[in-house]
């Protein structure tokens, strides 16, 4: 229906910069999935076309976009894993890459996308993991030595710059598909809602059993 071009579009012809200077994390783009955000990207690569890195010498390397999807490597390992499901074994290189897997488990989500971002000017995901990502770049921002002395790897200078680049650059949020995002967010609100009341019920029904057999005398043995 043009609803994408028709935010995308004016967002794009008024950056200040353009596609190489407006600066990481310019525009905000807030939607209900992380398939949604894949789509805009692929809106965003015909206005914007993915452009290639320095260091990026690979053959079948197609450049970076500039609408970064924070959570879209998550996607795709859910596809892989959907795809390795009929598998049976594990040979010497795919234990390496559990092992390296594990490594990266280590470091925080939110800082394994700050080291990813690059200087893509466009930022889309879920409200859950865009609230990921600017809690870390706040709490990087404010601290650097955060992480001096916790199991993870300390700050890169990379993860100090973006995370300084998100947090001055904003200029433009969009919320895409507002009505479901609301609707996203009261069924998660009232989903923590009835778990933080059914563990309250499970408490006071535990004290409430302990209560009775402190105070309560035993029960009269059976008779024959």
């Amino acid at each position: 229906t043009g609803k994408t071009l028709a935010y995308l579009l004016p967002l794009l012809c008024t950056s200040p910069g353009g596609q190489t200077g407006e600066g990481t994390g310019g525009v905000l783009i807030v939607t209900p999935t992380i398939e949604l955000a894949v789509q805009i990207q692929r809106e965003v690569d015909v206005l914007w076309p993915r452009q290639r890195q320095p260091l990026e010498e690979e053959e079948d390397s197609f450049g970076r976009s500039s609408l970064f999807v924070v959570g879209a490597d998550e996607l795709d390992n859910e596809s892989n894993n959907n795809l390795q499901d009929g598998s049976t074994g594990m040979d010497g290189e795919e234990e390496e890459d559990t092992n390296n897997n594990s490594q990266e488990e280590e470091i925080p989500p939110g800082r394994r996308t700050l080291q990813s971002i690059g200087h893509a000017p466009l930022i889309a995901g879920t409200p859950k993991m865009l609230r990921m990502l600017y809690r870390e770049a706040e709490r990087i921002a404010n601290d650097p030595n955060y992480y001096n002395g916790i199991l993870a790897p300390a700050v890169s200078k990379e993860e100090r710059i973006a995370s300084a680049a998100l947090l001055s650059n904003l200029r433009a949020i969009v919320l895409d598909e507002a009505d479901r995002l609301l609707r996203t967010e009261a069924a998660a609100r009232e989903a923590t809602e009835r778990k933080q009341r059914k563990i309250a019920r499970r408490k006071a029904e535990e004290a409430a059993a302990a209560a009775m057999e402190e105070y309560l005398p035993p029960p009269p043995p059976a008779k024959k």
